[in-house]
């Protein structure tokens, strides 16, 4: 293919989205970076994370009342079960991967107005040694949208100089963002008050999550207490005659065959009632 990678910028800022897409795919670029841990890129104080991409204009912190809150929502969802008490690094092609989970869901959230800019499958997986982006030749679209991005939000120029890219996914000197005002979108981290915000969220969610767990393994040994119950007492009906089946026919007089007649405290162990003895084939038949 030799036609342009992605959108003409006034297609793309019709979705109102498109700094926060953007800054997410810039963040899925520094999650294939080896030399990046992932913690700082999901933690919520850390600088140029993830979380203060739900802001109006990415890497520049906002209060509480201005993140989005599909952006919050969905990252809490996904990211929230990451994150632990001792910050230990997540996995790397998981936060690739939810990281695109989490884009997807707003590209989605934000209708036809956003279906310019670059979708979400198939998923781009780290490549190590790429030589232009840090993903599979197929997913150049990626790459050229957060290149263009941080070229017109950020006025970061690109150091590669493949030519065959330059030419798809052209910077052009007139959409360059004023170096003053992106100064101060780069290097930020979410204030107190909104990082206080997110970090109760992402407590609530996971409170949440921990007492659906626990609910659900109250269920599940419920259930495998009455089931072993069942089976004890099923087979105390078979070998002691706690249990009788009647005859399909009530008319039949096929001799009944002559059954144990249990003591009745054989059944009490199980909850039962004894059965009373069935007749001898001798007396059915008289």
């Amino acid at each position: 293919a030799t036609g342009p990678l992605i959108a003409p910028f006034e297609a793309r800022r019709r979705c109102p989205l498109l700094q926060t897409s953007a800054c997410f795919l810039d963040v899925l670029e520094r999650s294939c970076d080896l030399g990046v841990s992932t913690a700082s890129l999901v933690s919520v104080g850390t600088t140029n994370s993830i979380w203060l991409c739900c802001c109006p204009l990415p890497y520049a912190s906002c209060p509480p009342n201005r993140l989005d809150r599909k952006c919050l929502q969905s990252l809490v969802e996904h990211l929230g079960p990451l994150l632990s008490a001792d910050d230990a690094a997540p996995p790397r092609s998981v936060v690739v991967e939810r990281l695109q989970r989490v884009r997807g869901e707003l590209l989605a959230a934000g209708g036809e107005n956003c279906s310019s800019l670059a979708p979400e499958l198939p998923r781009a997986a780290c490549e190590l040694g790429a030589e232009v982006s840090p993903w599979k030749p197929e997913r150049l679209d990626l790459y050229c949208e957060a290149r263009t991005w941080r070229w017109e939000a950020l006025g970061i120029p690109s150091e590669d100089q493949d030519r065959s890219l330059n030419a798809r996914c052209p910077l052009l000197q007139g959409s360059r963002a004023n170096g003053t005002l992106a100064q101060r979108r780069r290097s930020g981290s979410l204030v107190k008050v909104a990082r206080k915000s997110v970090e109760r969220l992402l407590d609530a969610h996971l409170k949440k999550r921990e007492a659906k767990r626990r609910v659900l393994f109250v269920f599940l040994s419920a259930a495998v207490f009455v089931c072993g119950s069942l089976q004890v007492s099923l087979a105390c009906g078979v070998r002691f005659g706690c249990l009788r089946r009647r005859p399909k026919d009530p008319d039949a007089t096929t001799p009944l065959p002559e059954r144990h007649s249990p003591d009745p405290g054989e059944c009490e162990t199980f909850g039962l009632d004894a059965a009373p003895a069935l007749p001898s084939a001798s007396v059915a038949a008289a």
